[in-house]
């Protein structure tokens, strides 16, 4: 992502659907060779992944490079079992914001939709939505057939909630 002359500006990374526990990393460059896969003016963020829940990621730079390398299926994503292989992946939207701007308060992680649906934002960014895996309701996708609001079944004990 080259953001070539808008010295103004800097790269807002917002990452709606990221469940990778490894193999993607990120660095912006003050120049870099796309042939030469080298550059100058490095800085390094390092490898970004789903346990360290990640919101969004500001290059200051005039070039980012987002880098996915996978070596392996084994043990990569955090999704539930059985939607484990429905995402090979990730979803990240980008924008570019004034240097004297914040960047938004994204709430739009993985855990937000429990682990059971995908975060979706509107055309307009303002707001984000979950959409449930099948079997799964609720605002945050926490409610299946065993365990929501009009449920007879008694999963939780000992106080707990069933989310």
């Amino acid at each position: 992502m080259d953001i070539g002359s808008a010295a103004r500006h800097r790269v807002a990374i917002y990452f709606t659907q990221f469940y990778l526990k490894s193999g993607f990393t990120a660095a912006d460059y003050a120049y870099y060779s796309r042939h030469l896969k080298e550059g100058v003016g490095r800085h390094n963020f390092g490898t970004i992944a789903s346990d360290g829940e990640p919101t969004y990621l500001i290059s200051n730079h005039q070039i980012l490079v987002l880098t996915m390398n996978v070596r392996s299926l084994d043990n990569i994503h955090l999704r539930v079992q059985e939607h484990l292989m429905d995402v090979s992946g990730f979803n990240v939207t980008y924008e570019m914001i004034l240097r004297n701007k914040t960047v938004r308060n994204d709430d739009c992680i993985y855990h937000h939709c429990s682990f059971t649906g995908n975060c979706y934002a509107a055309s307009d960014f303002n707001k984000y939505k979950c959409e449930c895996f099948a079997g799964y309701f609720g605002k945050e996708c926490q409610y299946d057939g065993s365990c929501g609001p009009n449920s007879s079944s008694e999963v939780c004990r000992n106080g707990g909630t069933c989310r």
